[in-house]
């Protein structure tokens, strides 16, 4: 007997769709490592998982132009910034967040996502991309999640 899911195909047909996608660049991260002291740039598939050796440089600019590489070598999509839904701790910084003027402070997400105070800081409650340039929120007002 055949187990179909929700979007009607079974877990084999899925398993093997998941085998197809994994390991293929998808697209690059980038990122400090404050104890090492240098900057980290990764080529990883779309499940996230890194594909092969990361590249360590000692300047944001070289990190760039390693990103840029990666891009490059595996025609890489040319967008700012791959946004992707994850866990944030606070929305520091987050352009999306704004204030309602009704008396007491209320802040509330722009793009629909749920938020809440915790100790005096506001806090996302679901999964959001967390935009923290213009670009990123133009980029993520369009994009349907």
């Amino acid at each position: 007997m055949k187990i179909i899911s929700i979007n009607g195909k079974t877990e084999e047909e899925r398993e093997k769709e998941r085998s197809e996608d994994l390991y293929v660049p998808h697209h690059t991260d980038r990122w400090y490592n404050r104890s090492e002291r240098s900057w980290v740039v990764q080529l990883k598939d779309k499940y996230d998982n890194q594909i092969g050796e990361a590249k360590y440089v000692y300047s944001k600019q070289e990190a760039i132009n390693a990103e840029n590489n990666f891009k490059k070598e595996y025609k890489l999509s040319k967008e700012k910034d791959n946004i992707k839904l994850k866990n944030y701790r606070k929305c520091n910084g987050c352009k999306a967040i704004t204030c309602n003027s009704t008396g007491a402070l209320s802040y509330h997400c722009d793009l629909g996502y749920k938020t809440g105070s915790k100790y005096g800081e506001i806090i996302p409650l679901e999964p959001c991309p967390k935009p923290k340039t213009n670009d990123q929120y133009i980029l993520c007002s369009r994009k349907p999640y």
